[in-house]
């Protein structure tokens, strides 16, 4: 910006001096729209903070219902820090927002589960509102010759359902909008257990695999391990000896030729950990977990009270790699090994170390994966949990990693346990 002319307002102020006013005008302009910003975010702030500090329940409901799904886990794990539990839809209860259930506990919506749309949601809730007592009103001519149920339009409606029959009949009558696909993933994750007996409860663990399938952000409690692969088999071990073999005469990518360290396995394979690739020692062994970033993932193993000859040792990529990242074409050259290697395995639990790892187990990553470190996801397809953490080199050069390292690994024992 330059003065084009000044006309002087008054004397005796002079030319100079309106320029260097103009000039403090100016400068102060650069930062001038921003102050006014810095005010309002801090009475926000001082608001916000007063909500949550006195009315924690409502702050954590409100919040729940408009950020996006990468931070749902955040605003969870903090909510029960708090004293208050994030429960499961409940048919009878439930809304289309995350509702205040008590003091202690808040409702998630029925559109927080996988395949339910707000419009469905809002649906749903308008079924629980007109349902009466129902009826039969026609058999299908069909050799079992189903009832077809309807409301008796005597009694008024009684605004809830008191069993699953009740919901699924409701949802088949014409104009529900509301499919099997919704019902079905409903019952999974709990919405009925609250008017049928003999149903587990919504928040037992046995429906935590389809919650964290469901509900993604949510369910901040990691799917308890449910087996374990015997390394004494013959059968397996004889597999991934020939596995090993086969890696190491690779000629698919830009590192064939290059030493392709051997995986590392114990008795038992509780928990399988996938690092990027092998370090430099492990490439001048020729075999894994070895070298100084070794030395402190193995120590982060006996802190969290497991052992190492619990874990089967592996990477995502088995040649080390030559420049600073891993290359597409190095990374889909190798994809088929820890494929198989997983498919052998069968493990519970896969412990992803290092970026590119952490890419391959959670695909569907917003962000950063450096944000994803010390959270857990469930896998349907493989039925196993990922856990992600940082990659054990890391604590050579920065020695205050060293704490994640660990958490990592507690998380598995937490899951093992």
């Amino acid at each position: 910006m330059k003065i084009k002319s000044i006309k002087l307002a008054k004397a005796p102020t002079t030319e100079e001096d309106a320029r260097r006013i103009f000039h403090k005008i100016e400068a102060f302009a650069g930062y001038g729209f921003n102050k006014s910003h810095a005010t309002a975010y801090s009475i926000i702030s001082f608001w916000t903070a007063y909500i949550r500090v006195h009315y924690p329940a409502e702050y954590f409901a409100a919040s729940l219902s408009i950020v996006g799904e990468d931070k749902l886990n955040g605003l969870v794990r903090d909510a029960r820090e708090c004293g208050i539990e994030l429960l499961p839809p409940d048919i009878n209860l439930s809304k289309d927002k995350f509702t205040i259930q008590d003091n202690k506990s808040i409702l998630s919506p029925f559109n927080a589960v996988k395949g339910v749309s707000e419009a469905t949601a809002q649906a749903i809730m308008a079924l629980r509102e007109q349902h009466g007592d129902l009826e039969i009103v026609r058999y299908k001519r069909n050799e079992e010759k189903t009832p077809v149920y309807g409301y008796s339009y005597e009694k008024p409606p009684k605004g809830r359902f008191d069993s699953f029959f009740e919901f699924e009949q409701a949802a088949q009558m014409k104009g529900s909008k509301v499919n099997s696909k919704v019902v079905d993933a409903l019952n999974r994750v709990g919405a009925f257990a609250s008017i049928e007996p003999n149903q587990p409860s919504a928040r037992h663990f046995d429906r935590r695999k389809d919650q964290m399938e469901l509900m993604s952000g949510l369910i901040i409690d990691a799917v308890k391990a449910d087996r374990q692969t015997d390394m004494k088999d013959g059968h397996v071990r004889a597999r991934l000896i020939s596995l090993a073999q086969d890696y190491k005469s690779c000629e698919d990518c830009s590192l064939r030729g290059s030493p392709h360290p051997q995986m590392r396995f114990g008795k038992t394979a509780k928990f399988v950990v996938v690092n990027d690739c092998p370090s430099w020692d492990e490439e001048k062994q020729d075999r894994l977990v070895e070298g100084d970033g070794a030395k402190f993932m193995k120590a982060a193993i006996k802190d969290a009270n497991l052992s190492p000859s619990d874990g089967y040792f592996t990477t995502l990529v088995k040649a080390r790699k030559q420049d600073k990242f891993l290359t597409n074409e190095q990374l889909n050259g190798c994809k088929k090994f820890l494929d198989k290697e997983i498919e052998l395995i069968k493990p519970s639990v896969i412990v992803a170390l290092g970026s590119a790892s952490i890419k391959r187990f959670v695909p569907n990553i917003k962000g950063s994966t450096a944000d994803l470190v010390g959270k857990s996801f469930y896998d349907p397809k493989l039925d196993a949990t990922i856990v992600c953490g940082i990659n054990p080199v890391q604590c050579v050069f920065e020695p205050s990693k060293i704490k994640s390292l660990t958490e990592t690994f507690e998380q598995v024992a937490e899951i093992l346990s």
